[in-house]
């Protein structure tokens, strides 16, 4: 879902500010981790030349995720974009990212771009 959500904004992952990535298990970001830099992966999995990027431990859940700050059955996603969006309201980004996994091998992602006020 991610790099759907990235090709639609002709966007990199070099250019997201801050990363809500879901943790609905410590093994999951893990995974995630290693599969976002990771060109096999983009070639075979995602169809895609090279990898996504690197998940910059600065940028990802800069307030904590899941683990720390609780993984709502049910609104999970809303939570993880409420926080993606208030990194946009303190001014710290121009872009930031929300993505998750789903139950049965689905994920979403969403990327939030600042407005000027």
């Amino acid at each position: 879902a991610t790099a759907k959500a990235l090709d639609a904004a002709g966007l990199e992952l070099k250019h997201i500010g801050a990363i809500e990535l879901n943790e609905a298990f410590a093994a999951q970001v893990l995974a995630c981790q290693r599969a976002f830099g990771s060109d096999a992966f983009a070639q075979k999995e995602l169809g895609r030349g090279a990898k996504l990027g690197e998940l910059d431990p600065a940028r990802l859940n800069p307030n904590g995720g899941a683990i720390a700050l609780g993984h709502p059955v049910g609104c999970t996603g809303a939570r993880l974009v409420l926080t993606a969006a208030h990194e946009l309201a303190a001014g710290n980004h121009e872009f930031t990212l929300a993505t998750l996994c789903i139950g049965g091998g689905q994920g979403g992602a969403v990327i939030l771009e600042r407005c000027a006020p």
